[in-house]
């Protein structure tokens, strides 16, 4: 078993934000050759924490191989790892250990301009509720819709088809993803930016594993960026045990978190 380190304060970074706390968490990968011939020039693509987000810094990002990082979409990144080749039934591990800066309260950053919402076709029927929820003021709206979701939205276990918003609001079950979709698409239909986050659920420094992946929104007022995780009942809350790794656009198939080119290669976390 990997290592965990535990929670230590940062001097650093105290000297700015006294509150903020010093998170590490590492990733155990695992690429496993399952035939009987060595794969060569394998490449594994894996998604890499945000760099900056309202509740996390990125202090640094290191590996047990060597890799590039790859920008994406709405400042999504890739971590690249290259192999020379994995043997007949051979293994492949990689350790991923990442260092944040975790404030006590959400903090503006340049890099939240990355992740404005993206344009998105909002159906008649999400509009209509939207509408219905619509309060005095954005952050009471934003409440409203909050306080919908996680009433009505009723928790079913790990989905691997995504509803869309529609087929969600008729069953009105799902899991973390469709829970933060409707709230992200709720808040867009009544005017507030609004943002769906992917990554892992993780209390201090931890070792991530399959079980710790979730996915939560944010929205936005007076420029900064707040909480919302109907699934589990937070609002505006400190987010200290939140550590996202990508952007990702509500009510769509939610893509691989690993993907490996090479015949016969598998790549999953391992502890």
């Amino acid at each position: 078993m990997l290592p965990v380190c535990s929670d230590v304060f940062s001097p650093a970074f105290a000297s700015s934000t006294p509150s903020a706390k010093i998170k590490v968490v590492r990733l155990g990968l695992l690429v496993r050759n399952s035939t009987n011939r060595a794969i060569p020039y394998p490449i594994l693509f894996c998604p890499a924490p945000l760099e900056t987000t309202a509740n996390q810094k990125l202090l640094s990002l290191r590996a047990s191989h060597p890799f590039e990082l790859i920008g994406g979409q709405s400042g999504n990144r890739q971590m690249r790892f290259k192999f020379d080749e994995i043997p007949p039934f051979g293994t492949a591990p990689i350790i991923i250990t990442a260092e944040f800066s975790m404030p006590a309260s959400p903090e503006t950053g340049d890099d939240d301009k990355k992740h404005a919402q993206m344009d998105q076709d909002i159906p008649q029927a999400i509009r209509h509720l939207a509408k219905k929820l619509q309060g005095a003021a954005p952050e009471d709206t934003a409440h409203n819709i909050y306080k919908w979701v996680s009433s009505n939205i009723h928790y079913q276990g790990y989905r691997r088809q995504v509803l869309d918003p529609e087929q969600l609001l008729k069953i009105k079950k799902g899991d973390c993803s469709e829970s933060a979709s409707l709230f992200t698409i709720l808040c867009r239909a009544a005017g507030i930016e609004a943002r769906m986050l992917a990554g892992y659920l993780c209390k201090g420094s931890c070792l991530l594993s399959e079980a710790d992946f979730h996915n939560w929104a944010e929205f936005r007022l007076n420029g900064q960026w707040h909480l919302a995780d109907p699934l589990h009942k937070k609002f505006m809350d400190p987010a200290p045990n939140y550590v996202a790794f990508a952007v990702v656009q509500p009510g769509l198939e939610a893509e691989p978190l690993f993907t490996i080119e090479g015949e016969g290669l598998q790549v999953g976390i391992s502890r």
